[in-house]
């Protein structure tokens, strides 16, 4: 009769999850494993087994083959007792002790892995300071003693859940151990079950070797602890690193604690890997450790390409993501990366368009004003059934085809059963979800309707899709440093990056601390707050095409990007732009997109206004500006104050396409040569205006010498006053086809203005007027106040003009008329000497020479004290009758 006892074997790479109480011999390690509640047990490594020699059998090398072969040759030996010891792990053969394994300790670990619940005497912990605790008190961790000392919470006092709010202890009974969790609505006890990684037992190394096992071992920990109800795991400290060809994939519902570890790539010639991978998950979170990526030692020449897609930590289209205390750094691309994914369901074709819409119960009826399908898209795609949702987009750009846009459209969805009865509809904005559990019961398919007019559109690439998007991802307290191209790129819908540095990404394009950028309107409800960004190589943030994006309390160093022409509703506030350079598309936006910023500080930066950008109650600090917006949008400045002290450089704003209006703004102005500079021959200026109302400006130098061409040029309630140096004149100098001077207080500033157009106008009115100059402003092309030339008409009327001496000639205002000069109750006083005048001129279009227009002039019921109106030949010449009017003029006796 044949005996055999066997146990099971493999290698410990194959180790599988053994049953409570099953063995396992790895027999490349000779190591002893017995399954217990949470995992594997090691019971025992080859030297522990004990000795093999005295045991006759040919093979000595394996506890199991020595096993098997003594039980199946027994009947073969003669004389060979083998009987049971009372000594653990023993047997007797012919009666001689021979020890097989000892278990004493292994009895040991069981015991206390299984007593889950037991105490400890306070003097058996070490690290811990207690002095006569009270009630309430808590073990709270003292750095200055390195050690835990037990203290009082703030405002702390004990008491029962029931003297709580808002905690729910009805549907959850509380039990020993258990935390309060907060669900949005209440709190309710809750059980936190955490689970320490056991690096023997995963074969995990922590030393910085075997890249393979310890990937492999780490994800099969956490996948066990998922499997096994654990909702944290943490990984002991120490230096991991990550297979080239692998990942760490994390798990749903796990909080994943890296304090102390440090999560190395191994050195590899990809040109995209990632270290840590959240795909497809929920209700993820990484908290603590450093990921670093192989940007030192990758190798870039062995694959040829750009190696930029290397990513510390990936997001893609995942739900409630937190990624907290997280250092990442050194990668060849990415610190982190939220993705989408493209889901492609259906083109709408242009051929599967017509004029017309749905009436109420579904019908198609005649309308130029809309666009409808002419075919069903049914609700059955694979894809719309397994998202549970679908949207109307554009194409992989977010553009809609030639001749149409449904960026800021809506569009509404027409549903239908399998016998085309109609069942109701629903409306959204593209790149919305239209959820099927909302949809009326037996709906299979629908029609699409959007107001635009058919005849316009020469191309359709709408698309219906069901795009899979990251939600809910938490970037927090996070310091990503030093990747290769950018430190946070992608997007998704309500994410948050908070109080994070974000530094010296470079060395590779973009090399932008964040790009928000791929998925165009689906990235929706971003916040980026209370995040410092320094040194990175072309810039701090770059968003293109999202909408409801806040930046707040930031502090920037480098180029920050609004743009895209379908982006909406960016708000940057209460940030600090601190030498921000770039080029295209900086700070202000690209055309179409809304753009407010509020309460912000820039200094010494550069601002290109490519959009239509709102400034409110911001402070700019030796900024520069340049202006071109192709689309000649407006840009409005509404209670800024702009200080400007470059005595070396020549301006601060470049004017060549777009239109400005600053309302309630405060100008200190001291730069070279003129504050604003114009480069409009650049553009159209028939789409310009330039628009000042309720401003004050002090300026040392001319407001503007380099003529800026506009449509509309408005200065409304504004203080202009220059510098009290006796011997310079400062100006302003512009063209425009409507120019209105009205209710404004001047003090030693001129203004030279030319009218442009073929109904051009100057009205120049109730304005107060104060010159105080020891000489005249060079030049016979200007004024000591006010040069006006070319308009076709011209009103000044109902403006005091105070001269307070005049002892070098004074030319308050020179006027060069073309058809209708009006000049009536104007108030002109000089207090000393006799050189103030108003000088009349005709035109002075030398194009108009051989045919002067025919001119009236009416000049009545003015004031002069001190002062002439001189008319020189060429307004005379060009008169059609004489003046009408009179003047009263006051001497210097009254």
């Amino acid at each position: 009769m044949s005996y055999k006892i066997q146990i099971r074997s493999s290698l410990k790479g194959d180790l599988p999850f053994l049953d409570i109480g099953e063995f396992c011999l790895c027999t490349d390690t000779k190591e002893l494993f017995i399954g217990i509640d949470n995992g594997n047990l090691k019971v025992a490594n080859i030297e522990d087994i004990g000795s093999l020699n005295d045991l006759p059998t040919l093979d000595k090398s394996s506890l199991v083959s020595a096993f098997q072969e003594i039980f199946e040759k027994i009947h073969l030996i003669e004389n060979l007792e083998i009987t049971s010891s009372n000594i653990n792990g023993n047997v007797r053969v012919n009666g001689k002790e021979i020890p097989i394994y000892d278990d004493s300790y292994l009895l040991q670990a069981l015991i206390k892995k299984a007593t889950k619940e037991h105490t400890h005497n306070i003097q058996e912990i070490t690290g811990i300071s207690i002095s006569n605790p009270i009630d309430g008190e808590v073990l709270m961790y003292d750095s200055t003693e390195n050690s835990f000392k037990s203290k009082t919470l703030p405002n702390f006092q004990a008491g029962s859940l029931e003297d709580l709010t808002n905690v729910n202890t009805i549907t959850s009974k509380p039990k020993t151990g258990d935390v309060l969790s907060f669900n949005g609505n209440e709190w309710f006890p809750t059980a936190i079950k955490s689970y320490y990684i056991d690096l023997d037992l995963w074969t995990i190394n922590n030393k910085g070797d075997d890249p393979l096992r310890t990937t492999i071992g780490i994800n099969n920990a956490l996948q066990w602890a998922n499997a096994n109800g654990y909702s944290r795991c943490k990984l002991p400290p120490g230096l991991y690193l990550i297979d080239r060809d692998s990942t760490i994939q994390l798990v749903n519902d796990m909080t994943l604690d890296l304090y102390g570890c440090i999560l190395k790539k191994e050195t590899n010639s990809y040109q995209k890997y990632t270290i840590v991978n959240i795909e497809n998950k929920k209700n993820v979170t990484i908290v603590g450790g450093v990921i670093e990526g192989d940007k030192n030692t990758h190798d870039y020449i062995s694959i040829p390409g750009t190696h930029e897609w290397g990513t510390g930590i990936n997001v893609s289209y995942s739900k409630n993501i937190k990624i907290e205390n997280v250092e990442i750094k050194e990668t060849t691309g990415y610190g982190i990366s939220v993705g989408s994914k493209y889901l492609h369901n259906y083109w709408v074709y242009l051929s599967e368009l017509e004029s017309g819409t749905f009436d109420l119960l579904g019908n198609p009826v005649s309308n130029e004003f809309w666009v409808r399908s002419n075919k069903y898209y049914s609700l059955s795609h694979e894809t719309i059934q397994k998202q549970g949702y679908f949207m109307i987009c554009g194409n992989g750009y977010g553009a809609y085809g030639e001749g149409q846009d449904l960026t800021k459209d809506m569009v509404t969805v027409f549903l239908y059963d399998k016998e085309n009865n109609f069942l109701g509809k629903q409306t959204r904005r593209t790149f919305e979800c239209f959820y099927l559990k909302n949809f009326p019961s037996g709906a299979i398919k629908f029609k699409i309707s959007y107001r635009k007019v058919f005849t316009n559109i020469i191309d359709s690439t709408i698309t219906i899709r069901s795009d899979a998007f990251s939600q809910g991802v938490n970037i927090t307290n996070c310091f990503i440093h030093n990747c290769r191209t950018l430190g946070i790129v992608g997007g998704g819908q309500f994410i948050n990056i908070e109080h994070c540095e974000i530094a010296n990404i470079g060395g590779a394009s973009p090399g932008y601390g964040i790009d928000i950028e791929d998925g165009y309107n689906l990235n929706q409800n971003i916040v980026i707050r209370s995040n410092y960004f320094h040194d990175n190589k072309n810039g701090d943030i770059v968003v293109i095409s999202a909408r409801n994006v806040l930046v707040e309390m930031n502090k920037f160093n480098g180029t920050v990007s609004f743009g895209g022409s379908r982006g909406e509703s960016y708000v940057s506030q209460y940030n600090s732009y601190n030498g921000a350079q770039g080029t295209g598309s900086s700070l202000a936006g690209g055309g179409g997109s809304h753009i407010v910023f509020n309460y912000d500080h820039f200094t010494e930066t550069t601002i290109y206004i490519l959009g239509n950008p709102l400034y409110t109650h911001c402070t700019f600090d030796n900024v520069s500006f340049i202006l071109q917006s192709d689309l000649y949008l407006l840009s409005t400045f509404t209670y800024c104050k702009f200080n400007f002290n470059k005595r070396d450089e020549g301006w601060s704003w470049n004017l060549r396409k777009g239109s400005l209006v600053f309302d309630s703004c405060e100008f200190h102005i001291y730069c070279k040569w003129y504050y604003f500079r114009s480069e409009a021959h650049l553009g159209d200026w028939v789409k310009n205006k330039l628009i000042f109302r309720n401003n004050f400006f002090y300026t040392r130098v001319n407001l503007g010498e380099s003529v800026y061409e506009v449509n509309e040029l408005i200065l409304e309630n504004n203080t202009f006053l220059g510098t009290q140096d006796k011997l310079n004149y400062f100006g302003f100098w512009a063209k425009a086809n409507l120019f209105k001077f009205v209710n404004n207080t001047v003090k030693d500033v001129y203004f030279k203005i030319d009218g442009k157009g073929d109904d051009s106008k100057a009205i120049i009115s109730n304005n107060s007027v104060v010159i105080d100059k020891d000489i005249s402003v060079q030049g016979p092309d200007r004024s000591e106040f006010l040069r006006i030339s070319n308009f076709k008409l011209s009103l000044i009327k109902d403006n005091d003009i105070s001269i307070l001496k005049a002892n070098a000639q004074i030319r308050c205002i020179s006027v060069y008329a073309e058809n209708e000069l009006v000049m009536l109750r104007n108030n002109f006083n000089c207090n000393l000497g006799s050189n103030a005048k108003v000088e009349l001129f005709g035109t002075s279009d030398s194009s108009l020479s051989n045919n002067l227009p025919e001119l009236i002039a009416i000049i009545k019921d003015n004031i002069l004290k001190n002062v002439s109106i001189t008319a020189y030949n060429s307004f005379n010449t060009q008169l059609t009758q004489p003046i009408i009017g009179t003047n009263l003029t006051v001497n210097n006796n009254l």
